[in-house]
């Protein structure tokens, strides 16, 4: 089946289940599945890997070019010519991203990226922590997800124990409430709920129950224009 093309934005902290969602969101109306938090996480592991500190924003700005980056139709992130997008989930790059993502100079980068990407494609599923306001302000749609963080640790927890990752669910909650602070603190683009985002608490919902919601939040803003 075909369906109108519109754009969704899916915003909401670390941890709370947008990209699987979006993910999901996107394979049933076969549109583009964009993780901006990817185009951080490569920043972050740009620097690690030529050994810059992501404390040190005048060095990783004399080294990065925003060419090095790239998106393809899938959501992969390219770094270099090189597809880094198994590489990002690191707990480690996830700190770093949080750090690189504070920079005003950055976030101005990777939002060029963004919305130069959206200029070219539409029916596009896009999520991230300032997406419905900042990289895609006028979204059809406009969800902001929520889960308090031990529910998030902990859902990080098992998705973790399949990527052979840390599996220290006070360790993980440490590393989310600290995300968490970061995100919801910093001068630029802070993470917040717009007027005009639906908010759904995924606390106590399984996740295909958060997508059959937001499945018929699509269908009734396409309502007839469905083919």
């Amino acid at each position: 089946m075909t369906f109108k093309k519109i754009n969704i934005a899916i915003d909401g902290p670390s941890g709370v289940g947008k990209s699987s969602i979006a993910k999901k969101i996107a394979q049933k109306f076969n549109y583009l599945f964009i993780n901006t938090g990817s185009l951080y996480r490569a920043i972050a592991f740009f620097c690690q890997k030529k050994q810059i500190s992501v404390q040190n924003v005048q060095k990783i700005l004399k080294n990065f070019m925003p060419n090095f980056l790239l998106l393809d139709l899938e959501g992969n992130v390219w770094l270099e010519n090189q597809n880094v997008s198994s590489f990002l989930r690191d707990d480690l790059i996830s700190k770093n991203a949080a750090v690189v993502a504070q920079y005003p100079q950055i976030r101005k980068i990777v939002t060029e990226i963004l919305q130069d990407f959206q200029k070219k494609h539409k029916g596009i599923v896009m999520e991230g922590r300032d997406v419905t306001y900042n990289v895609m302000p006028n979204a059809d749609l406009k969800i902001f997800l929520w889960a308090d963080a031990e529910t998030r640790a902990k859902r990080r927890c098992k998705q973790n124990a399949f990527l052979n990752l840390e599996t220290d669910v006070q360790k993980i909650l440490k590393s989310i409430e600290h995300r968490d602070y970061l995100d919801m603190n910093r001068k630029i683009n802070p993470l917040k709920k717009t007027i005009d985002s639906v908010f759904l608490d995924t606390t106590n919902f399984k996740e295909n129950q958060i997508v059959d919601q937001i499945i018929k939040l699509v269908l009734r803003k396409i309502g007839q224009n469905m083919l």
